[in-house]
């Protein structure tokens, strides 16, 4: 029989974590699952769900990405509890599945509310906002699963919060290896004037203090200096107005090191996997604990060498000096060394790359992560697992 599951999302801006949701709907198998998309406001993430057959429905009151919920907010939880609530009578949705800590406090209480089950995927870097012992309790009681996406993630939830410790399970992301093979590459260089023979350096993703990109910024000159010919890319949008600060401070410094010439910010691009594929090594500098970080993974799926630091869930994907550079966070001459040491060796740099690309193959597939989470559902739906298609 056709199950509904209702995907809760905060956002409908386009990161890592909305991604990956986009291809665990995707990959669902819609002769048993039909995704039904949950977001605050129309945007991105609609327009790409709707490009795979995906119904979306916006909810204007629904809490957004990092809003904080407050007792005098108390008037429009409920509101918004009671309009899921709704949709789930009205949509006879099976299952509720938040993306994010955040946003499962309605979720689940509307799933609770409709007597069905309720899970979270955990994505979030920064648990700041959930130590209070009584959130635990509280996301304890509103899921009967928590998914976390790296065991650096679901370990400090339960180090947090002990009594989530029997409820968190660790799913890793998916890449679709197929598709990362059909990425063109972009025409970026052309477009800024650089040639296909200079270096080119590039950092993925977000632009906001966590990840680190003063860090990349702080060592461009000493790089410039070894490597006259070297560029860098930034490539991601301010994500949050509340980051704006931190990327204006950043253009401050890029312009007292008279770096203006030799590193370029391209904003929100459509075409950022073919803009990774025309690098030739990616950083992640991250700052946090970076949980999985998407940028990571696709950069192994492409085959280029990555320099990243040591946080969240990145040794996860890693292995120092085997298939990348592993750098404790916000150590630059670490950093700088690092790359230095792979633009001198473009072999290694290769070699690294190539072992990266192994590593998406085999532990971070799409097709395993959709057949975990399917798992998943149907343990809570009360099928039987042996019937999950090897298909999928």
């Amino acid at each position: 029989m056709l199950k509904k599951i209702l995907f809760v999302n905060p956002t409908a801006k386009m990161s890592g974590a909305e991604f990956s949701l986009l291809s665990l709907m995707a990959g669902l198998d819609r002769d048993r699952f039909e995704p039904l998309l949950l977001l605050p406001d129309p945007g991105p993430f609609q327009e790409k769900a709707d490009a795979h057959g995906i119904r979306s429905i916006v909810l204007p009151s629904l809490f957004r990405y990092d809003e904080c919920y407050r007792i005098w907010k108390s008037p429009r939880i409920i509101r918004v509890v009671l309009a899921i609530r709704r949709i789930i009578r009205r949509e006879r949705i099976a299952l509720v599945h938040s993306n994010k800590l955040g946003v499962s406090y309605v979720g689940g209480l509307a799933a609770r509310l409709g007597g069905i089950p309720a899970l979270v995927h955990i994505r979030d870097g920064g648990l700041n906002r959930f130590v209070k012992p009584w959130k635990g309790r509280v996301i304890r009681f509103l899921n009967d699963e928590i998914i976390a996406v790296s065991h650096a993630t679901g370990d400090g939830v339960a180090a947090i919060h002990p009594v989530l410790r029997g409820k968190v399970r660790v799913i890793y992301n998916g890449i679709d290896m197929a598709a990362m093979d059909r990425i063109r590459a972009s025409t970026i260089r052309g477009e800024l004037g650089i040639p296909p023979s200079a270096p080119l350096i590039g950092a993925v993703g977000r632009i906001e203090p966590g990840k680190g990109i003063e860090v990349l910024i702080a060592v461009a000159k000493e790089l410039k200096s070894r490597f006259p010919g070297l560029r860098i890319l930034i490539v991601g949008p301010v994500f949050e107005p509340r980051d704006k600060p931190h990327f204006d401070q950043i253009l401050l410094d890029v312009k007292r090191r008279g770096l203006e010439k030799d590193i370029h910010f391209t904003g929100f691009r459509s075409d950022v996997l073919g803009i990774v594929k025309e690098l030739s090594i990616v950083v992640h500098p991250a700052v946090f604990q970076d949980p999985l970080p998407r940028a990571v993974l696709e950069a192994a799926a492409l085959g280029k060498p990555i320099v990243a630091s040591r946080v969240g869930g990145v040794p996860e994907i890693l292995e120092d000096r085997v298939s990348g550079i592993l750098f404790e966070p916000g150590n630059a001459a670490a950093l700088a060394a690092a790359l230095s040491d792979l633009l001198q060796d473009p072999a290694t740099a290769s070699r690294l790359g190539m072992a990266a690309r192994k590593i998406v193959e085999d532990r971070f597939s799409v097709r395993c992560h959709v057949a975990e989470v399917t798992a998943v559902y149907e343990g809570l739906l009360g099928g039987n697992l042996e019937e999950v298609p090897a298909s999928i």
